[in-house]
């Protein structure tokens, strides 16, 4: 090859990539869509891993339901990975105000030591955090679920926890039978703490008989049409099992999952003063930190703040309008 082809060659190559951005590890073949996707008959139960309390109603309610129509509640479980402590929702004055009402109550209990100004910030980040999960647990009763388990990695830093996800989810590997692990995709999603999730997932199932007894789904909700706008127009999607899951059947359930997340106390200031009392009450008799005393009041649990994902009133009313629209869907793929 001459000199000039040679710099020619160069040239073209260095013009693709500058076009083209970097190169990402998975090339477009084709995006296949089918009008349905089934689970494989053999699976025996299903494992949901749900970074945030409103994933496992915003995000895998859908598919949650066809789990549960294919294989039944008792073998359907959800883990929750994060205290959701992390959310800026939980400045917002409908969400702040009971929050500091409760720990402004407790503090009013107090004369000659009170509380500092970091105790307080930290009570209210607990608060946030437990009335979030009130409502997961509210949300998986709705929907059927019995079964569930309850981490608290902090929301917002997953990807620092990634090895302490990879062996929550290996607990729950089966050993017998046929058991499937969904979560978010660890290439599609641009958020991190649902990325790591992917990426834990990901790792597992490389592992020395993982394939033997258990499967694993990544999964993006997206419609089809607009996959390809929401990312950079560059990247490229690789040919592998992109299913479109839509059952009709279970949009009521979703409907009644999502309305029991968002109920709000209905009369949130006597339930704030009771909770308020109960923690004092506890601080006094076990002689406890008042982070200690959210831990083990039981009273707390009564915390709802209908936090949903947007922390909008109408949020869910939305989600069953779409979802009875049908514009939004679940793409679920098996890791590459």
């Amino acid at each position: 090859m001459t000199l000039n082809k040679k710099i020619l060659s160069l040239l073209t190559v260095l013009i693709i990539i500058i076009g083209c951005g970097s190169i990402p590890p998975y090339v477009r073949e084709d995006l296949s869509v089918l009008d349905e996707f089934q689970f494989a008959d053999d699976i025996d139960h299903f494992v949901f891993y749900s970074p945030h309390q409103d994933d496992e109603t915003i995000f895998f309610a859908q598919t949650i339901q066809a789990a549960v129509a294919q294989v039944g509640s008792d073998h359907v479980s959800v883990v929750l990975l994060s205290d959701g402590a992390a959310s800026n929702v939980q400045n917002m004055p409908e969400i702040e105000t009971p929050l500091r009402t409760i720990v402004d109550s407790v503090q009013q209990c107090f004369s000659d030591t009170p509380l500092t100004e970091d105790e307080l910030s930290a009570a209210k980040r607990l608060l946030f955090s437990k009335a979030r999960t009130n409502e997961f647990l509210a949300a998986l009763d709705a929907q059927g679920i019995a079964h569930y388990e309850i981490h608290s990695l902090p929301d917002g830093d997953l990807e620092n926890h990634l090895g302490d996800i990879e062996n929550i989810i290996r607990s729950k590997c089966g050993t017998e039978g046929l058991t499937a692990h969904l979560t978010y995709s660890y290439y599609f999603d641009p958020h991190s703490d649902h990325r790591t999730l992917g990426y834990a997932l990901q790792n597992v199932s490389q592992d020395a008989g993982f394939a033997d007894h258990n499967v694993a789904y990544c999964m993006v909700k997206m419609e089809p049409s607009t996959l390809s706008e929401f990312y950079d127009t560059r990247l490229h999607y690789k040919k592998a099992h992109f299913r479109l899951l839509q059952d009709t059947s279970a949009y009521d359930h979703i409907a009644a999952a999502s309305a029991e997340y968002g109920v709000r106390c209905q009369d949130m200031d006597a339930v704030t003063q009771q909770i308020a009392q109960d923690l004092f009450d506890t601080m006094q008799r076990k002689n406890c930190s008042l982070l200690q005393a959210i831990e083990t009041t039981p009273s707390v649990s009564a915390l709802r703040l209908s936090v949903g994902h947007l922390s909008v009133p109408d949020f869910f009313s939305m989600v069953d309008r779409h979802l009875s629209e049908t514009t939004l869907v679940t793409l679920i793929h098996t890791p590459f």
